[in-house]
């Protein structure tokens, strides 16, 4: 079942008119380059305009309230939609090769799976020392908490394979000696 809905200025008038199903009226509103172009005001000041409809009937209220409104962007009204309504892409569903090319950029772009920006990001921590106050909340966070086998597998799993280098290695242990004599 779909709805229609208003997001409501301080003073309670109509600034945005939509159509939607479950909770589309939460969801901030993303113009083509994925910035938010409406954002989600308190519940206090969103309006549901008519429930239970059909997707067309949605359409249908959502293209007269605009009418009826009027838009900013065209000097007709006080709206800031951006559409005379009645278009969407509900139900559209991907397809595979979609999926696979944004799949592809977002490795491309995400620092996770760019050693470039790996590197910057390791230098710029490179010497840096953590509070005493960081230290203790990421250990508090743990402390006492008893590992699952299952845990403890899928760590090991994980950890197999991984060759450090001797210098890595000697740094660990000079941790773990530091360790032993605070204790």
């Amino acid at each position: 079942m779909f709805y229609t809905y208003a997001y409501l200025r301080e003073d309670k008038t109509p600034y945005y008119i939509g159509k939607g199903s479950g909770k589309r009226v939460f969801v901030p509103h993303k113009g083509r380059n994925g910035k938010i172009v409406i954002s989600v005001p308190s519940k206090e000041r969103i309006l549901i305009l008519k429930e239970n409809l059909t997707e067309e009937e949605a359409f249908k209220h959502e293209v007269y309230m605009i009418n009826v409104l009027g838009r900013k962007d065209n000097n007709t009204g006080i709206l800031r939609n951006q559409s005379n309504g009645g278009e969407g892409s509900s139900g559209h569903v991907k397809s595979e090769e979609w999926k696979k090319m944004q799949s592809e950029r977002m490795k491309k772009n995400n620092a996770m799976h760019n050693p470039e920006c790996l590197e910057k990001m390791r230098k710029k921590q490179t010497g840096k020392k953590q509070s005493e106050e960081t230290i203790s909340k990421r250990v508090s966070k743990t402390k006492g908490r008893k590992q699952s086998d299952e845990e403890r597998q899928k760590r090991s799993e994980a950890r197999k394979g991984i060759k450090f280098s001797e210098e890595h290695l000697e740094n660990l242990r000079k941790a773990q000696q530091r360790r032993w004599t605070k204790n």
